[in-house]
């Protein structure tokens, strides 16, 4: 919650911590995402909202490739996937059940930065 970070700047500026969702304010993919939610239901995106755009543009992905039942999806999960979204990697491998991609990030002097992927 960046305005709580906000709110306790003095204590906590440059503090580095770790999330499985980050949407980088630069990119034109986020802020064109942003711009339409806000367009469309008034408010900005929750990382929930990012994630469902990113899960329903993998799922199309998957249709525009002839995949069209829930098994005929499930088997192209197992054998792995790496897919790249606006809010983070969603990571499928035989051998996990979780997404297994984070960013690390860091708030400073008001902003959140990513560190790494």
């Amino acid at each position: 919650d960046q305005t709580e970070l906000r709110l306790h700047q003095n204590y906590i500026n440059g503090v580095m911590f770790v999330s499985e969702s980050f949407l980088d304010p630069g990119n034109p993919e986020v802020k064109a995402f942003n711009e339409a939610f806000r367009k469309t239901n008034g408010v900005l995106p929750s990382r929930e909202a990012a994630y469902g755009f990113d899960l329903m543009n993998m799922l199309s992905s998957f249709v525009q490739s002839g995949y069209y039942t829930s098994e005929e999806i499930q088997v192209e999960l197992n054998k792995g996937l790496v897919w790249s979204g606006i809010h983070n990697k969603i990571i499928f491998t035989n051998d996990s059940r979780v997404n297994s991609s984070v960013h690390i990030l860091q708030f400073s002097n008001g902003q959140i930065n990513k560190k790494s992927k």
